[in-house]
């Protein structure tokens, strides 16, 4: 039986909305979301696969700051 871990990190998603702060000096990423790559996509899938092929299980992990 076979489990995986995969870790996954939430990246800016290139969708959305950059603004400039009003001094023009920072962005303002109060618009902007946040998406998981195509590589972890992959990752994840790739794991399903490797664990389901004998009974084991696929883990995914993310970690975020409060700030």
């Amino acid at each position: 039986m076979t489990n995986v871990l995969v870790c996954i990190k939430r990246v800016p998603d290139t969708l959305g909305e950059v603004l400039l702060t009003a001094d023009e000096q920072a962005v303002d990423a109060r618009f902007v979301g946040c998406t998981v790559s195509a590589h972890e996509n992959c990752a994840v899938e790739l794991a399903v696969r490797v664990a389901s092929a004998d009974g084991g299980t696929a883990t995914v992990l993310s970690l975020r700051s409060d700030a």
